[in-house]
Formats: structure tokens, C-alpha cells, sequence
């Protein structure tokens, strides 16, 4: 049987493909360069109405309790909801001074650029989320970790005693010393 020459298809999307390898040129012919640079190199921009429902509470950042030791984890919930309201109000105050942050935040604790497409007017449906977890083997001292396959953040149980400002230093350690580590070479 003759192998079709699919070089002779060019306006067809059959052209990109050749016997075993793809002519990425031919990929992205049609689309302008700034366009294919930032699906590739950007950074999704956020807004408000993503982040927050019309409740004001978060769409998509959710938190959890230690489930090993739930009665241990509950001790400290004053503290955590403490913590949470925090954040709530670091983001709200982060997107009027660094719109990146929250993009930041974002890739740092799910390894996407983006969140996915959700439904703005069902947050029901919205099945999504960054869930923080409260661990009642961390201490204090330990910087926030995540498990980007999960989109989960792990905080120790005291939630950093409820103090969201030294919660955001040591983020922002923690997404210096891993944030665009990866590179593909």
C-alpha cells in the first residue's frame, strides 16, 4: 500500500503531519505571532468575577481538614477561619496592586497557567477548586507545599496561628524557590 503524500493536501490540516514528525511551522501558520505567544508563554488575567462568587466568598479556593486526625484539625478552627478570611482579603487587596499575583497563585498550585473554563452563573457545577489543607503534622515554621496533580496546598493546622502575613512571606518563598523551575531543554 503507498503511503499518501500528504504534503500536496497544504490547506488542509493534513499538511502538518509528515511520516513521523509534525512541521510545528506549519502548526501555527495561520495564527498571529503574539497570539501563539501568549497561548504558549502567558499568564491567564484572572478577574474578580472568576476569583469571587457575588456572595463575595471564593469560587474556587475551598478549605479542608486533616482527615487522619480530624479532632485534632478542628482545635484549631477558629485560627484557620481566621487565616482564610485573610486571604480572602490578601486577594481582594493583590488584585488591585499586582494582578499577576493571583495568576501566580494559581500555576503555583495546580503547575496550569489557567483555570479551567467555569460556569460563572452555576458555581454548582463548578466541580473545580484549589483545596487548602489544614495538617496537623506541619508546624509554623514550615512553608506552604503544594501537590499540583491534586490542587492542593498544604498548611499546617494552626494556619500560621491565623496570621496571613506571615503566611504570604513564606508563599512567596516557597513560589521563589519553585515557580518556572522546570524549564524544558
Amino acid at each position: 500500500m503507498a503511503i499518501p503524500n500528504l504534503s500536496a493536501a497544504s490547506d488542509s490540516y493534513a499538511s502538518i503531519w509528515r511520516i513521523g514528525y509534525i512541521q510545528w511551522n506549519n502548526c501555527f501558520s495561520q495564527v498571529p505571532s503574539k497570539t501563539v505567544e501568549k497561548i504558549v508563554f502567558g499568564r491567564q488575567e484572572i478577574s474578580e468575577q472568576m476569583m469571587f462568587n457575588p456572595d463575595g466568598t471564593f469560587r474556587f479556593i475551598e478549605p479542608a481538614q486533616d482527615l487522619e486526625r480530624p479532632e485534632e484539625s478542628s482545635v484549631h478552627a477558629e485560627k484557620q477561619a481566621r487565616f482564610f478570611e485573610g486571604l480572602l482579603e490578601l486577594f481582594r487587596t493583590k488584585f488591585e496592586s499586582d494582578p499577576s499575583y493571583i495568576s501566580n497563585f494559581v500555576n503555583f498550585c495546580t503547575g496550569s497557567s489557567y483555570i479551567p473554563d467555569l460556569d460563572l452563573h452555576n458555581t454548582e457545577n463548578n466541580k473545580w477548586a484549589i483545596r487548602l489543607e489544614y495538617n496537623c503534622s506541619l508546624t509554623d515554621e514550615r512553608l506552604p507545599s503544594v501537590f499540583t496533580c491534586e490542587n492542593t496546598m498544604l498548611l499546617p493546622a494552626t494556619a500560621y496561628d491565623g496570621n496571613i502575613e506571615t503566611f504570604e512571606k513564606k508563599l512567596k518563598i516557597s513560589m521563589n524557590h519553585t515557580m518556572f523551575k522546570f524549564d524544558m531543554h
